[in-house]
């Protein structure tokens, strides 16, 4: 693995963790667990699972922008993959 590829994997890691760690819903339920007395370990991980393919000629984006209201556009695949990680996206804003 190329290091442009191992620096995007551990960016797409440490973007996971980070959303995961700034879920309330997880925050709340490890705390929940720890009250009980027990000591919580959580683990995720991300892999290339797709044979290689030449890149795409589109430029790569390593960097997320807020709009001009200093809130992110999410489209429906953003959305999709929240809510399978069980993580609400608030509305804050109209959506266009």
């Amino acid at each position: 693995m190329n290091q442009t590829v191992s620096e995007l994997l551990w960016e797409l890691k440490s973007a996971i963790g980070q959303a995961l760690w700034s879920s309330e819903r997880i925050r709340a339920a490890i705390a929940a667990l720890e009250h009980t007395g027990r000591d919580v370990q959580v683990a995720f991980d991300a892999a290339l699972v797709d044979p290689w393919r030449p890149a795409a000629s589109s430029p790569i984006v390593t960097q997320l922008q807020p709009d001009s209201g200093g809130l992110l556009r999410l489209n429906a695949t953003d959305l999709l993959f929240l809510q399978a990680l069980k993580i609400s996206a608030g509305t804050g804003a109209a959506r266009q």
